[in-house]
């Protein structure tokens, strides 16, 4: 009971909160199509900005993965009129680079001896051509140039939805920002393109895994879609197919102005973000949003797999959310709160009461309102009590009893309130707001996104939960698994 009154007046702080958060939240829409999301807040006078760019490397070109964070890289580079040293001769130089690049492609899958000793030589002028268009570029321009304005947390990100940089200056100083990137945007400029893309090559091969990245691709990469959710699939193989041209045109369609928003967060009024949209961003050409190829269709079969040798003791179960914008998303936020996270829920009450040798779960829940996502629960070290089989069937008949057992109405009201609260822990600081609302695309995805929480009932969840959280959808990490040899059996 103790617990409940504290979780239940936390949450109706969270309520108002979130009611309060709404009345400093200012959202316009450029003639261009470019939104723009202010959350005032006049406590420090600073400001973080931060562009979204809808599309991140889930979406990455076929062929080309490590486009996505390619351009995370380009995005420190400089705008055409001010990150060059001679801007004339940089131009002529690219016109070279880019006759030199179309040469070496048109040569690439000539046969014979012959054919070889030509694309090796178109290879080298085209490599020579962008050393020496490169050379007439200043490295880094743009954060070099913001830190003389005092920049703090300059930052580019690729995640698998977008392509998102920010930074928190003095809030006398966002206009550099703004002028920087609204002359960048102008006219998307891929500057240092093959420096960038050898460097990503260079630390992609040399790099050895950690063992996070071990265990996020064992996790996330089958359960959370294409790529594993947060995890950028790059190859150096793939990096090597990108040149200028496929830049060029992927920049084009990412950063058009009807697929940016700018979220601003800090000591700015409306009056002055209106004004600073209207000086340095009308100008970026309106093209068109990017509208995202639908991710791809559910397992029809469980999947199950054994861990990496490095990771020979996890034990994981996890199961991917239902496609973005779907009524039933909203509804599956409520039910990673209701399995796994307040002191009372069911993992907490029901789960490990019924399994005292258990080891602390781990899980790993996508955010809300993420395009692509899941939600995973794992077992860093199962109780050799019983067998990895038998642990696995244990986890699965938990998640799965919520598609036969509706919550009670205490139980959604706590999952309610949880997802309110965390989301409210997100907007209270300015930098995280930023971030955020640009992932959203604004404040009434959010409204909204809390608006289908309240309205989500009992029979919702097990309705959602009945369809996704099922045996067809679900990816098992199994220590000792080997795949049976009968055709159709569990891969």
């Amino acid at each position: 009971m103790a617990w409940l009154s504290v979780l239940l007046a936390g949450a109706a702080s969270a309520a108002l909160r979130l009611d309060s958060f709404a009345t400093r939240v200012h959202e316009f829409t450029l003639a261009n199509g470019l939104r723009v999301v202010l959350v005032e807040d006049h406590a420090a006078p600073v400001v973080t900005a931060c562009f979204t760019a809808r599309g991140g490397y889930a979406d990455d070109p076929q062929g080309m993965r490590g486009m996505s964070n390619l351009a995370t890289f380009l995005l420190e580079e400089g705008p055409e009129t001010l990150g060059s040293r001679n801007l004339a001769a940089e131009r002529a130089a690219l016109k070279n680079m880019t006759s030199a690049v179309a040469a070496q492609l048109a040569l690439a899958n000539r046969a014979g001896t012959a054919g070889e000793l030509d694309r090796m030589e178109a290879e080298a002028r085209a490599r020579v051509a962008a050393r020496q268009a490169e050379a007439l570029a200043k490295p880094r321009f743009s954060v070099r140039a913001l830190e003389q304005y005092g920049v703090q947390g300059f930052q580019v990100s690729a995640s698998a939805d977008a392509l998102q940089w920010s930074a928190r200056l003095p809030s006398n100083r966002i206009d550099a920002f703004l002028l920087l990137y609204g002359e960048w945007l102008k006219k998307p400029f891929p500057r240092m393109v093959y420096a960038n893309r050898e460097r990503m090559i260079r630390e992609h091969t040399d790099a050895s895994p950690t063992q996070d990245l071990i265990l996020r691709r064992a996790l996330l990469t089958p359960v959370f879609g294409a790529g594993g959710y947060g995890l950028p699939p790059i190859e150096g193989a793939e990096l090597a197919n990108i040149h200028y041209p496929a830049v060029e045109s992927f920049l084009q369609s990412r950063l058009a102005a009807a697929n940016l928003t700018l979220s601003l967060a800090g000591d700015l009024t409306l009056a002055e973000a209106q004004a600073l949209a209207a000086r340095y961003l009308t100008q970026i050409p309106a093209g068109q949003p990017y509208h995202a190829p639908a991710p791809p269709p559910y397992p029809v079969q469980e999947l199950r797999l054994a861990p990496p040798a490095e990771l020979s003791s996890l034990l994981g179960v996890g199961y991917r959310r239902p496609p973005e914008r779907s009524p039933d998303d909203p509804v599956f936020d409520l039910i990673a709160e209701l399995l796994i996270d307040n002191p009372l829920s069911r993992i907490r009450t029901s789960f490990a009461k019924a399994n005292p040798l258990i080891a602390s779960p781990v899980v790993f829940p996508s955010l809300p309102g993420a395009r692509q996502g899941g939600l995973m629960v794992t077992l860093a070290n199962h109780h050799p009590s019983r067998t990895p089989e038998e642990w696995t069937t244990l986890l699965c008949d938990f998640f799965e009893s919520l598609g036969r057992t509706p919550p009670t109405v205490e139980e959604m009201d706590l999952a309610r309130r949880s997802a309110e609260g965390k989301l409210t822990s997100v907007l209270a600081e300015p930098a995280r707001a930023a971030l955020y609302l640009g992932q959203m695309g604004g404040w009434k995805p959010v409204e909204a996104l809390v608006a289908a929480w309240g309205k989500a009932t009992p029979a919702d969840v097990q309705r959602v939960a009945a369809e996704y959280l099922r045996p067809e959808r679900r990816l098992i990490l199994q220590p000792g698994f080997v795949a049976p040899a009968a055709a159709g059996a569990a891969q």
